[in-house]
């Protein structure tokens, strides 16, 4: 049983290492792609500038707890056929998505856009702590070959995409630790240039307002207030002052209707303590409350109570037979009003 179980390991050694080398014989038919001497075939153009490795965008910035994709991205390219990516981050503040559930460790997600990766040489995160080879720092390392009879790759485009998770506030460069490309046939592409690339996880707003506003309301001042989301969000403190310069009276505490709720809700607040003095100004602030107690001040608004309009009666009826002549007075409306009730009650004592 022993010998029988060494006999398969070794074939299926064997057959292991001659996939691979047919892999890699594979390619190197394709180096017919390239103009041989002599040829009258038009040579291919060469860039005006050195090829590029770099991200796109260079750089992107998302909340902690979402994701921020970005490519591994060249440019200038001409004859491409292989490429062996390897770039820096910090898996502390961003958390490399998997994109290949079944494969061992950490896949990023290779992109048949503008190269064809057929045989794909390495792919993932490595730590410093890995088995050799690794970065000697925590890397993406993406490697791959394209193969025959898939032509070179030419211009620029994005050979794969990476999402990280934001796991704390914070910035970490993409350094560039190796970026080697190369035509059919391995030949190295030289010279090649790099250019770093960053990721930015914020904290997120525990609370993004669409509205905050104040009116006066008889001789109250009705504040009211519309929010966008609630991330994380406890509640609202109110402030009021009878300067701009900053607040000076708490009013309340309002809970949020939502509390962490990527939803928006309406909330008001009637403050009749605030008098109604002609040409009072009122300022009003808006403090939101997170659920970890942090706060962020939104403000001021304000309203200036305004003095009184006086009001004219334009008409009146009384048992539909009495109506006041446009400007008349008041006081004589009245009058008339009350001697025509008096009338129809000494008409009505006297018919019985």
């Amino acid at each position: 049983m022993e010998r029988t179980t060494k006999t398969r390991s070794t074939v299926s050694m064997r057959w292991s290492f001659l996939l691979a080398l047919f892999l890699i014989l594979a390619a190197l038919p394709a180096a017919a792609a390239e103009t041989p001497p002599g040829s009258d075939a038009p040579p291919v153009r060469q860039p005006d500038a050195n090829p590029l490795v770099r991200c796109n965008p260079l750089s992107v910035t998302a909340y902690v707890g979402q994701t921020a994709v970005i490519d591994l991205y060249m440019e200038n390219v001409v004859n491409l056929y292989g490429a062996d990516l390897r770039v820096s981050y910090n898996p502390a503040i961003g958390q490399v998505q998997d994109a290949d559930l079944f494969a061992p460790g950490a896949q990023i997600q290779p992109l048949y856009l503008w190269t064809i990766p057929g045989f794909i040489v390495r792919n993932g995160a490595y730590g410093p702590g890995d088995i050799p080879p690794n970065c000697g720092v925590a890397c993406l390392w993406f490697a791959f070959t394209q193969l025959n009879p898939t032509p070179p790759a030419n211009g620029a485009g994005p050979v794969a995409r990476v999402t990280f998770l934001g796991l704390q506030a914070g910035t970490f460069p993409m350094n560039w630790i190796n970026h080697q490309l190369s035509a059919p046939g391995g030949v190295p592409i030289t010279p090649v240039d790099n250019q770093s690339c960053s990721v930015t996880f914020i904290d997120p707003l525990a609370v993004t307002l669409a509205s905050f506003e104040a009116t006066q309301q008889g001789e109250a001042v009705l504040v009211s207030w519309e929010t966008v989301s609630e991330l994380n969000n406890r509640g609202f403190n109110l402030y009021r002052s009878e300067s701009a310069a900053a607040p000076q009276t708490l009013l309340g505490f309002t809970p949020s209707q939502g509390p962490g709720s990527a939803q928006g809700f309406a909330y008001s607040y009637l403050d009749a303590a605030a008098g109604a003095q002609p040409g009072q100004t009122w300022y009003y602030w808006l403090e939101d409350v997170d659920l970890n107690g942090a706060t962020t001040l939104h403000g001021p608004v304000s309203v200036t109570f305004q003095t009184p309009t006086a009001i004219t009666l334009a008409g009146m009826e009384a048992g539909g037979a009495l109506a006041a002549a446009p400007g008349l007075p008041l006081w004589s409306v009245l009058l008339a009003a009350a001697l025509s009730v008096a009338l129809a009650a000494r008409r009505r004592a006297q018919a019985r």
